[in-house]
């Protein structure tokens, strides 16, 4: 392993703390620390320059409501089902095209993050 970090994602916890994590480089390494992060299998959420992941099974899992994090996502432009609202740890990276970068400096900020 060469110890490169990938991309930086915000993970924001249902009690709304934030914060930053560097992933591992390599994709399914990447896809299992946000799978451990949110607790159950990715469900992606796509916007334009960015995505997120929450966990696909929340009711099973009895995962709480994500105000923060829901709000977030809202104000970027996810638009929800009528009664949905994101439940359990939100991970938020930044997107180009197929491939996921750091979380948008944007999204940092409207998260009250301050950019490293």
């Amino acid at each position: 392993m060469s110890g490169k970090s990938g991309p930086l994602a915000l993970i924001i916890t249902p009690d709304g703390a934030a914060t930053l994590t560097p992933l591992p480089a390599n994709e399914a390494q990447a896809a299992a620390v946000i799978s451990a992060a949110i607790g159950g299998p990715l469900e992606p959420i796509l916007g334009a320059d960015w995505c997120a992941y929450v966990d696909e099974d929340y009711t099973r899992h009895g995962q709480a409501v994500n105000g923060v994090g829901d709000h977030l996502a809202r104000m970027l432009g996810w638009h929800a089902h009528p009664g949905e609202v994101l439940c359990g740890p939100v991970v938020f990276l930044g997107r180009q095209g197929a491939r996921e970068t750091d979380v948008p400096e944007s999204v940092l900020l409207m998260a009250g993050v301050v950019p490293p």
